[in-house]
């Protein structure tokens, strides 16, 4: 509630100041990934376009609802998105912004773009995931029944969207943040979460083919491993969240606002490849800047 009246305060107090010319872009990164070489070729090529940079630093203890409300007060006190915005969003941190989108969206988020952002979750080596989690190999084959618990789930990130195929319904009844996120479960912001995803004007995926941090990579486009085996994906047109269109990506694909890309890359490099923001991002910022924001 306090964000919605920070927000019409803030609009109110900005009413009389002409729009911006271009549409706002806000880059999300994570901790330890730096934002400048995205924001480089942004300003290579779109050289008066307001660009918003926000690191989700991951601190102890925190989960990613914390990081969500970070990323939350960096938005509502920024008046230069208040008539909307592109987001640009670096691996978990796609997640996070992702949360922003379908619960609040005030300013509202016009494009959403991600890289290499696990978006069915992640399952596999921890380490390969995020090193900080280095320790955890030495409990295999424990990590999931770690993870889960609620201490972790409170206290640990990347507990937020581990997504084990093994063990699917231990996952839904005992993961925190991704099975919400993507309406894999019934829960109160249902129908809010899929109506402002589908309210996007773009939608675009970014997978790196040479990604080996995200596992599985296929996750950046919503594949992901078949429920029981750790080895077979499914695509997203496979899988159910599609097919019974419960977070409106159906909706978003069948009216050409789904946009699944591939950069010839690793999962470091799609920030800073040059022929992949060309070939990927560029094309939706520049559709963007000849529009006015809302």
């Amino acid at each position: 509630m306090r964000y919605r009246i920070l927000f019409t305060l803030l609009v109110v107090h900005t009413g009389s100041q002409n729009a911006l010319s271009h549409l706002p872009i806000v880059l999300i990164t994570q901790s330890g990934m730096s934002a400048l070489p995205m924001q480089e070729l942004i300003y290579k090529y779109l050289p008066d376009a307001y660009v918003r940079t926000i690191t989700l630093h991951v601190r102890s203890f925190w989960n990613i609802y914390d990081e969500a409300r970070e990323l939350i007060d960096a938005i509502y006190h920024d008046n230069a998105l208040r008539h909307g915005f592109t987001i640009i969003a670096f691996g978990h941190a796609g997640l996070t912004a992702r949360y922003y989108l379908e619960r609040y969206n005030m300013p509202p988020v016009l494009t959403y773009i991600a890289l290499g952002t696990p978006q069915r979750g992640v399952y596999g080596n921890p380490s390969t995931i995020d090193p900080h989690y280095a320790w955890l190999n030495s409990c295999e084959p424990h990590v999931s029944t770690i993870l889960y618990l609620s201490l972790f789930q409170r206290y640990t990130v990347l507990a937020g969207y581990w997504n084990d195929p093994l063990c699917h319904d231990t996952y839904l009844a005992n993961c925190c943040f991704l099975p919400y996120l993507n309406n894999e479960k019934e829960h109160e912001h249902a129908l809010l979460f899929k109506h402002h995803l589908a309210s996007l004007e773009a939608m675009v995926l970014i997978h790196g083919i040479c990604d080996d941090t995200v596992e599985p990579s296929q996750s950046a486009h919503f594949g992901y491993f078949k429920q029981g085996t750790d080895e077979v994906i499914e695509t997203i047109f496979e899988s159910e969240l599609y097919r019974e269109d419960t977070l409106g990506l159906k909706i978003l694909h069948e009216t050409g606002r789904l946009h699944l890309r591939t950069g010839n890359c690793d999962h470091e490099d799609l920030t800073h490849q040059e022929e992949n923001f060309v070939s990927n991002i560029l094309p939706f910022l520049q559709d963007n800047q000849q529009k006015q924001p809302r």
